[in-house]
């Protein structure tokens, strides 16, 4: 008996802790999937002279590394991991004559940021793009006749491609116009020395770790970059600037962070035989580009550091003069996100010193710097359209309206109020309302009551004896809560029930529908029968809103289930206790 009580109690919390994780438990919210592209290249380009009692010989080598990786990282913002990178050793045996190539170069800049070049110039050895004041290689390598390179490379809306050619001691150049999601076709002639031979001295591969992290948003980032094994330049960052940037085929506020570094790299090559080595004395330049979409989601960023620099050395008979480019790219995108449909306006703010960029569409939906927690389409002075908006940067939030003109207003939320349970008589019928008391203030306001009645919700204003209904875009409902947007008065009366003569908006994160506007002035009366305070702040928490309090909820109904069954378990484990203990 003793055993079988004891067992039937173990039962009873087992179904007890089931039932209550049914009730409370919810779903993580942590789906974050990340698709990342990275790749690397260098370029050292080298001269060797040797100077001897009875002759002089000048020997050209190139060496040309590459890493390609792509992956996906779930439920994560950041990570790490090691990638094998491919180095090759040339040595480039030239003539002393000197030929004219003639022939096409097509370049297609596609808006994923895929760079293809057709190329029926022989000897190109590094593909450069010039975009937003950065400079990164793209390719590099060898080619003795035409050639197709498929490659990556940010270009912020437009840039140029520089295409380098090996000649003999110097490289020779050619520079295209190129404009993202456009090709770009010209017939080039390029006089080159012939290049007789390519012989390959040395492969060999070698290893780097590469980090993945999504920067913080307006906070300082700490830049890191591998050359190789042993070797690594680091930089701060020395700003971060809010800005309008191209990201997968459309422009989107986005953060700019830049650095710079000094690093002495080290090197080696087998020439002829012959183990040679140099310090380049290298500048490092890092830029981290993070793009927002709607209600300032992070869509996805660019991260690119670039080396250069040149050295000259001796040791006994010979000499080395060397131009080293090596830039690594990371292309991150934010699965499930999407940037901002046809954006219209756009416009900036302050927020805690920090410069904000905002933009919105039509039809009500914002994309910004800051994170976005409440918009909505409204009407200011019965004509200009605006986007009102909550935005935050490190818990400190702004509340603003985005106008079609363009402009920037601010807007005041309304935190202490006097909230008055009343009924008004409007048109010979009488509703239930609150009298919404606040005090004298200038410019835009907002401010919320909570929903105290059923039907539909119709907002006025009291000037000079007479009430004003405010505009159906102007107040909606949010979080069981009426939220409304003015020029301000004084006095303002939520009534409910009333039969609503102007469609109404739709207040979401990333939706809001257009409607029809209009503006009367009633004559009512109203009784007051009951009092209360209220210190309640504008909700920004986001979430479908309309002008007719919500009725139930599923969620209510679920709880409710399992509380009765809770109660069902209960009695069944009492009845059978009891009845053991009887037959004891």
């Amino acid at each position: 008996m003793k055993n079988a009580i004891i067992y039937l109690t173990l039962l009873f919390f087992s179904l007890a802790g089931i039932i209550a994780l049914s009730v409370d438990a919810t779903p993580s919210s942590n789906n974050t999937t990340l698709n990342i592209m990275y790749q690397r290249y260098g370029s050292i380009y080298i001269n060797t002279n040797y100077t001897g009692l009875l002759t002089n010989a000048t020997f050209t080598s190139l060496i040309a590394t590459s890493a390609l990786y792509n992956t996906t990282l779930s439920n994560q913002t950041n990570g790490a991991t090691r990638i094998t990178y491919n180095e090759t050793s040339y040595l480039l045996e030239f003539s002393d004559t000197y030929k004219t190539y003639s022939g096409n170069i097509s370049i297609t800049a596609k808006p994923d940021m895929e760079l293809i070049i057709n190329s029926q110039i022989p000897y190109l050895i590094r593909v450069i793009v010039n975009s937003s004041s950065h400079s990164q290689l793209v390719w590099s390598g060898i080619t003795n006749g035409t050639a197709t390179i498929d490659t990556h490379a940010y270009i912020n809306g437009s840039g140029n491609v520089i295409l380098q050619f090996a000649n003999g001691t110097s490289i020779s150049q050619l520079t295209f116009n190129v404009k993202a999601n456009e090709t770009v076709t010209e017939h080039v002639s390029v006089v080159l020395r012939e290049l007789i031979s390519t012989s390959i001295q040395q492969e060999s591969q070698g290893k780097i770790t590469v980090q993945f992290n999504l920067p913080r948003r307006y906070a300082p980032v700490q830049f890191n970059m591998s050359y190789n094994e042993n070797t690594s330049v680091t930089a701060k960052s020395n700003s971060v600037n809010a800005t309008i940037a191209y990201f997968n085929g459309t422009y989107v506020p986005a953060l700019v962070w830049k650095g710079e570094g000094l690093g002495n790299i080290k090197f080696g090559i087998n020439l002829l035989n012959v183990e040679l080595s140099s310090v380049i004395n290298a500048n490092t330049n890092f830029e981290t580009i993070e793009f927002y979409g709607v209600n300032g989601t992070v869509i996805g960023y660019v991260h690119l550091a670039s080396i250069n620099g040149t050295a000259y050395s001796s040791l006994g008979v010979s000499r080395h003069s060397l131009n080293l480019y090596m830039t690594e790219l990371k292309i991150v995108t934010v699965k499930g996100v999407n940037s901002l449909q046809h954006p219209q306006y756009v416009g900036e703010t302050e927020i805690g010193n920090n410069t904000v960029v905002v933009v919105a569409n039509a039809s009500g939906q914002v994309s910004s710097t800051a994170d976005v927690h409440l918009s909505h389409k409204v009407v200011l002075n019965q004509q200009l359209e605006g986007i009102l908006a909550s935005l935050s940067i490190n818990n400190t939030e702004k509340v603003i309206v985005l106008t079609s003109a363009n402009s920037t207003l601010g807007v005041k939320p309304v935190v202490n109020k006097t909230v008055q349970q009343t009924y008004v008589n409007i048109n010979g019928s009488q509703y239930s309302a609150e009298r919404v008391d606040i005090q004298n203030k200038t410019g835009y306001i907002i401010f919320n009551v909570s929903v105290s009645g059923q039907g539909n919700v119709a907002v006025y204003k009291e000037v000079n004896g007479s009430w004003i209904e405010l505009n159906s875009e102007n107040y909606f409902i949010v979080n069981g809560s009426v939220v409304v947007f003015d020029d301000p008065a004084t006095t303002y009366y939520v009534v409910y029930g009333q039969p609503q003569q102007t469609s109404t908006g739709t207040t979401t994160q990333s939706n809001t529908q257009t409607s029809s506007s209009s503006t009367s002035q009633t004559n009512s009366s109203s009784s007051s029968t009951q009092s209360t305070p209220s210190g309640t702040g504008v909700p920004l928490n986001s979430g479908s809103s309309s002008t007719t309090p919500p009725q139930s909820s599923s969620q209510s109904s679920n709880n409710t289930f399992y509380i009765v069954l809770a109660v069902i378990v209960i009695i069944i484990v009492i009845g059978v206790v009891a009845l053991l203990l009887r037959r004891k």
